[in-house]
């Protein structure tokens, strides 16, 4: 990356910039998706966003740089936010390319997650950071092969009233692409991740000269992913993709209770350490079908990956997407997305059920101005409960986009 950046304005070098402001209002009638009694939220939000590139023959770098922040009539969940994006790609020859990506983010999160029987909803602010060196070799005119690695990391604000525990996340990636005619590509993709949380632990007095410990283990979920698939072109308007395959997990937790006297003694209270395996399948499907000025797209996805607690879950989710352009300057969009969330666990009714109808119009009134209005419909409910709490939201922003300065 150090490469790429550095040098002068050399012939055949060029570099581009853009930026755009914006600013907007928004309303939720449950932002948390609470069943308990809850306030209206308004809000309002402005931000600031740059594209910038500098590219030769061989290589190129990209970048994006945001700043977002949002001002609601409950204080408390005001939020300042940070988004730092760098993309490099090299080509060393006609068949090897390089790639290095790494993000940053300072943002605060909404988040709502299965814990026992539980909705747990909190806003909690975070920082992440991520790595992502790539290298692609072609192995000839229609096969490919890429090797990819992703280091990421999250750290989350601690607060009198939220304990998220921060995480580390490894993942390699082995994947082959052929393209076998113009209309079909074959695919087949091997990962591994190791998710990892971190150990705690807690004192209490007990007594005058005992103390109590409560020690946590690091967590730590393995798992290997193996799909095999492919895309397929019916015809100039009409495409589907189809992969699927299996995973294997493995998570290691432990905790410790033990009583530590003043000359560093310790008597073990209560020791467990839990192993479990989990295999499950995977499936990704997808169609896609366009019209002269509209298009309509279908998505369905099983995943299991950890949660912010390192809960093992599994993610059923349905989707279905409209879009139409009016007139060149006027576009809609309509989306229906249903989801099952739950740990895959037979004796487990934990599982939660979530519905989102999110819908759009974006309205170029000149070639910088641009004004979106949408309205977003979101249930949740959890097997467990009687309760199903809804949230209607409305959405009004501008934007503004200067011209690309290119040089």
């Amino acid at each position: 990356m150090a490469f790429l950046l550095c040098g002068g304005f050399a012939q055949g070098r060029e570099y581009t910039f853009q930026a755009d402001a914006g600013a907007g209002q928004d309303y939720n009638s449950n932002l948390f998706l609470t069943p308990q009694p809850h306030e209206e939220i308004w809000g309002s939000n402005i931000g600031l966003n740059a594209n910038f590139s500098a590219a030769e023959e061989i290589w190129n770098v990209t970048g994006n740089t945001r700043f977002q922040n949002y001002y609601y009539s409950d204080s408390n969940l005001d939020t300042e936010n940070i988004f730092l994006t760098l993309i490099g790609n090299y080509s060393q020859n006609e068949r090897t390319r390089w790639g290095l990506r790494g993000n940053y983010t300072r943002d605060s999160t909404r988040t709502s997650f299965t814990e026992v029987n539980d909705l747990v909803f909190q806003q909690v602010g975070r920082d992440g950071k991520s790595l992502n060196p790539s290298w692609t070799y072609a192995l000839d005119e229609k096969t490919s092969l890429n090797l990819d690695y992703q280091f990421q990391t999250t750290e989350y604000d601690k607060t009198e009233n939220s304990s998220f525990p921060d995480s580390q996340v490894h993942t390699g990636t082995a994947g082959l692409q052929h393209r076998y005619d113009d209309r079909l590509q074959l695919n087949g993709t091997f990962s591994f991740t190791r998710y990892t949380l971190p150990g705690s632990a807690t004192s209490t007095p007990f007594g005058p000269f005992l103390t109590l410990e409560n020690v946590s283990e690091e967590t730590r979920i393995d798992y290997a992913n193996l799909l095999a698939g492919f895309s397929y072109a019916v015809d100039e308007t009409f495409d589907v993709g189809l992969s699927g395959g299996g995973q294997y997990s493995m998570t290691e937790a432990g905790s410790r209770s033990l009583l530590r006297d003043t000359s560093g003694n310790e008597l073990v209270l209560d020791e467990q350490h839990l192993t479990s395996e989990t295999p499950t399948w995977l499936l990704n499907a997808n169609a896609t079908k366009r019209f002269e000025r509209s298009q309509i797209g279908f998505d369905f996805s099983k995943s299991s990956s950890p949660n912010i607690y390192g809960d093992l879950i599994d993610d059923t989710r349905y989707s279905l997407v409209v879009k139409h352009g009016f007139t060149p300057l006027l576009n809609g969009s309509a989306r229906l997305v249903y989801s099952e969330r739950g740990t895959g666990q037979v004796d487990s009714d934990a599982l939660l059920h979530s519905y989102s109808a999110p819908t759009g119009l974006d309205w170029s009134l000149t070639e910088s101005w641009t004004v979106s209005a949408s309205y977003r419909y979101t249930q949740q409910a959890i097997d467990t409960a009687d309760e199903r709490p809804e949230n209607h939201a409305v959405f009004l922003n501008v934007r503004y986009l200067w011209d690309k300065v290119q040089f």
